[in-house]
């Protein structure tokens, strides 16, 4: 059984610029938007 893909917000609490970037670009490589 499928069920339909409901979207998600994610709130990112991060102090490091670095730590921002490296999140986004997981999300990126994984295809998440």
């Amino acid at each position: 059984m499928n069920s339909p893909v409901q979207p998600i917000e994610v709130l990112l609490v991060e102090d490091d610029p670095g730590d921002e970037l490296m999140t986004r670009e997981a999300f990126e490589d994984n295809k998440i938007r």
